[in-house]
């Protein structure tokens, strides 16, 4: 069996936390959470902590977690205004 898809979640707001994040972690054959982004403290703790990550993976620059060596699929949780150029790097 392969390993699993490395995930970065950029946007930790309330779906990205109560929805996307648990749906990730509820299947670890398949997915592994490596990095979270947002530019607000305290969401990215909140997100940080749920996932179970040590603070070097939690970014308030999103540009970091999606150019990170150690990520596979970049699931981007950001407001729509906010999502053309993340996809673009990503």
């Amino acid at each position: 069996m392969s390993r699993p898809l490395r995930v970065a979640l950029i946007g930790c707001g309330n779906i990205a936390v109560n929805s996307h994040l648990p749906a990730f972690l509820a299947d670890p054959a398949r997915y592994q959470v490596v990095a979270v982004a947002d530019p607000t403290a305290e969401r990215l703790e909140i997100a940080r902590e749920a996932a179970g990550l040590r603070p070097e993976q939690a970014f308030t620059d999103p540009l970091r977690a999606i150019t990170s060596p150690d990520v596979d699929v970049v699931d981007v949780c950001t407001p729509q205004h906010l999502r053309r150029d993340l996809l673009v790097s990503a």
